[in-house]
């Protein structure tokens, strides 16, 4: 286990402060990547961040020693990177969307995974899951 492969999951509520935390965050702990939803403001234009349509976004840490990270796919509610073996997909859904659309965006997600090899995908995100029961 090398010392930046620790991957976190956050929603920072459209807030800088909590973007600039988990920066700190990031560095203090080695993290070598998260995957931030509802990040404040836009993307920042750096080959560290990789962002969607607005929602989600999928950001490298300060590690040297870490793999960088590539674009594969973006789209509304979603990007996909490559960072080393793995494939990153980071997920945002919001609790607006109707229970049809919740459905129909997990029908596309289904669709783009299905292809990659499961023992090198990790999807994490918000995904704002809806229980009828």
């Amino acid at each position: 286990m090398a010392h930046w492969d620790l991957i976190i999951e956050t929603n920072v509520n459209h807030l800088a402060r909590a973007q600039n935390l988990l920066a700190q965050t990031m560095a203090e702990r080695n993290v070598g990547l998260a995957v931030v939803s509802e990040h404040y403001y836009r993307v920042p234009d750096r080959p560290d961040w990789i962002g969607d349509t607005g929602t989600v976004a999928v950001t490298k840490g300060t590690c040297s020693s870490a793999p960088s990270i590539r674009i594969l796919e973006r789209n509304h509610g979603f990007v996909s990177v490559s960072w080393g073996t793995l494939t990153v997909m980071g997920i945002y859904a919001p609790p607006s969307w109707p229970m049809s659309t919740f459905e129909k965006f997990l029908d596309k997600l289904r669709r783009y995974i299905a292809p990659i090899p499961s023992h090198s995908t990790l999807v994490l995100g918000d995904f704002n899951a809806k229980n009828t029961v």
